[in-house]
């Protein structure tokens, strides 16, 4: 029986944690979420200059390379209208105020979820050949 209640205290805390991580980590959810925007968006732009001079070129583009140009667009668009979303005045500390814990969660979660996903773009890209992006029509 203690064992019972020590599995179940352990895995409590251990839940416990993980959200309070996302109260305490917010300003640093965020900031890495800005930096992992800039670092896609460094990414996009290789990938859009390859494609445009090949485009130039009268070559074709590869359905992946435009589909990932797509999706990265998505994303930057969605960390866009999450940073300037209004609850951000919420989470901060201001004049003395204690600051909107739920906000803060809830926008703290939301950022690491975003960089999340622009960690897996990321790899997509980084993982692929991209000097194949474009092929001369037959």
């Amino acid at each position: 029986m203690e064992d019972i209640a020590k599995s179940i205290g352990k895995y409590i805390a251990e839940k416990v944690g993980q959200q309070l991580g996302y109260v305490i980590s917010y300003e640093s959810n965020v900031d890495s979420l800005i930096a992992e925007v800039k670092r896609l968006e460094e990414a996009k732009d290789i990938i859009y200059h390859s494609v445009e001079a090949a485009t130039r070129n009268g070559e074709l583009i590869e359905l992946m390379a435009k589909n990932w140009l797509e999706k990265v667009d998505a994303i930057v668009t969605e960390a866009e209208e999450f940073q300037k979303n209004e609850g951000h005045a919420k989470a901060e500390c201001s004049c003395g105020h204690f600051p909107n814990l739920w906000a803060r969660h809830q926008l703290s979660m939301k950022a690491k979820e975003i960089a999340k996903d622009i960690l897996g773009f990321k790899n997509i890209y980084l993982e692929s050949d991209y000097a194949d992006t474009c092929f001369l029509p037959a």
